[in-house]
């Protein structure tokens, strides 16, 4: 082909996708998408570019770059900060999140945000003066997992540590906690981390009602509201556990305080034999006082509630291979039909605890509506995918070249049309087969679990210990893939961090104006 012809195309608004093909002549066939897509009549020849996307074939060494807008890059204010950051914050004093000393960016708070609660099992190793590697992954789980509000148990933390780890995170996360004040490095300790990227964290307030055992968070809300969150780690003997939600009833109904619209964490006991595997009642005592606590603050639980017969477990014995779910998440019942998203996940570092979260909606908020769907990023370095994004480019080009007249059924705008609607569906196809094999591995294993689980006259001692043997291969896969996206985030830093380049521009740019 002698010329590479620029060709004006409308777009439909029907689906969008950026594309940069190239088409292996010295061509590279270019998308721009723009919104508010319209469709002119077919004698139109002009294209108003406000309200249509282009489609043009440039030549080898054009100017314009033709990748732009279509790859997956990955936000460097949002990738958890790696070792070699933590040196450099712990010298300069700067974010992790590449924020610079002193800056604050004001979040607004979504309509529709996730909230989690974990007993991540102690503080974890550190030295050098700096945070625990433990939080590096505490704060790739709430970025990964787009979770505003994570309340976070047996955390050992002294008031020191909070500032440390505050400093190193201020990009992203801020952490409200409360030792335990008979062995802050050893023993308890609560804390509740704020996602700053996702919610406005400059009007938080919080009071501490058992040092560290209960922790009590507002945050500031969409349309005037506010989300008040409990964190709870209830001690482990019955009799104590018994006072502690005796405690906690008489601080709300003797103050008439304000209700928490949340009340999550370690408790410690169950409400009903069926969160204990073999099954088993906890002393009638504790549940009762654990159930007036719930009445007075007119709470369910959230997921028990949605699911009154599955079977679902947040901790591991490892000794005896008996599990519970002691985690729970209690919501106020005026909310608890706005909750949706229930999900026990392991959290991908060491803990005896799954990360247990849902989602909650404030439907007086302006409606957002779920967005396009996006490329997966495996597929960007998927070359028989590239292939077959290259038969197709092709392919449009030749029924483009040889396009004599046109009309309302065939002309470039319908072509193109055709054209993204066959690369949306082979690239679904390709995504499909193209799903990690650790993943699979990993989905297989949950689903063999839940199934093991919920299988009736299933509740005997090698069940439990299969079960067992089951959930800790699944943790440790679930580990590795935790470790390689942590190698993944370090390589890039390590690659482009101290380059002039994309990355290093967004890790350094002043936060947008709000």
């Amino acid at each position: 082909m002698d010329a590479c012809p620029s060709v004006p195309i409308r777009t439909s608004p029907v689906a969008t996708v950026s594309l940069a093909l190239n088409l292996g002549n010295g061509c590279t066939l270019i998308d721009t998408p723009t919104a508010n897509t319209q469709t002119n009549p077919p004698d139109t020849q002009t294209v108003n570019t406000r309200n249509t996307g282009q489609l043009r074939v440039a030549r080898d060494g054009d100017t314009q770059n033709p990748g732009a807008g279509t790859g997956v890059e990955e936000d460097p204010s949002e990738t958890g900060g790696t070792p070699t950051e933590l040196r450099r914050a712990a010298n300069t004093g700067d974010s992790p999140q590449g924020g610079r000393r002193g800056r604050k960016a004001r979040r607004k708070t979504r309509g529709r945000i996730r909230l989690g609660s974990l007993n991540m099992r102690g503080y974890g190793a550190s030295g050098g003066g700096q945070s625990t590697d433990k939080w590096l992954y505490i704060n790739q789980v709430m970025r990964d997992n787009r979770i505003a509000v994570l309340s976070l148990q047996e955390t050992h933390l002294t008031m020191e540590r909070i500032d440390t780890i505050n400093t190193l995170f201020q990009g992203s996360l801020l952490v409200i906690g409360s030792p335990d004040p008979r062995n802050q490095t050893g023993a308890g300790g609560v804390a509740i981390a704020l996602n700053r990227r996702l919610i406005e964290t400059e009007k938080a307030t919080h009071s501490v009602l058992t040092p560290g055992r209960a922790i009590e968070v507002t945050v500031p809300w969409t349309g005037g509201k506010t989300l008040r969150v409990l964190n709870i780690y209830a001690p482990n003997a019955p009799q104590e556990n018994a006072h502690f939600w005796e405690e906690l009833t008489a601080h709300y109904e003797g103050r008439n305080r304000a209700r928490p619209d949340f009340a999550m964490g370690d408790f410690n006991v169950v409400e009903s034999s069926i969160d204990r595997f073999p099954p088993r009642q906890d002393p009638a005592g504790t549940v009762e006082s654990l159930q007036k606590l719930t009445r007075s603050l007119n709470m369910t639980d959230g997921w028990r509630e949605k699911e009154p017969t599955k079977r679902q477990f947040t901790y591991l014995q490892i000794s005896t291979g008996s599990q519970s779910r002691i985690d729970r998440i209690y919501v106020k019942r005026a909310l608890s039909g706005n909750t949706e998203d229930w999900d026990f996940i392991g959290p991908g570092f060491h803990t005896d605890h799954k990360l247990i979260t849902c989602s909650i909606a404030n439907y007086g908020a302006p409606y957002v509506g779920p967005g396009r769907w996006a490329l997966p990023q495996a597929l960007l370095t998927d070359e028989p995918f590239h292939a077959t994004m290259r038969e197709l480019g092709l392919t449009l080009q030749t029924q483009l070249e040889n396009l004599k007249e046109r009309s309302h059924e065939h002309n470039p705008q319908s072509l193109y049309q055709s054209f993204k609607t066959r690369l949306l569906e082979k690239a679904r196809q390709r995504a499909k087969v193209n799903i990690p094999k650790l993943d699979r591995r990993i989905a297989a294993l949950r689903t063999e679990i839940d199934g093991l689980f919920n299988k009736p006259h299933r509740e005997d001692a090698e069940t439990a210990n299969n079960a067992g043997i089951l959930q800790e291969r699944l943790t440790n896969l679930e580990m590795r893939r935790f470790g390689h996206k942590r190698s993944a985030v370090a390589a890039n830093h390590w690659a482009h961090g101290e380059t002039i380049c994309k990355y290093w521009t967004r890790l350094n740019a002043l936060p947008p104006p709000t």
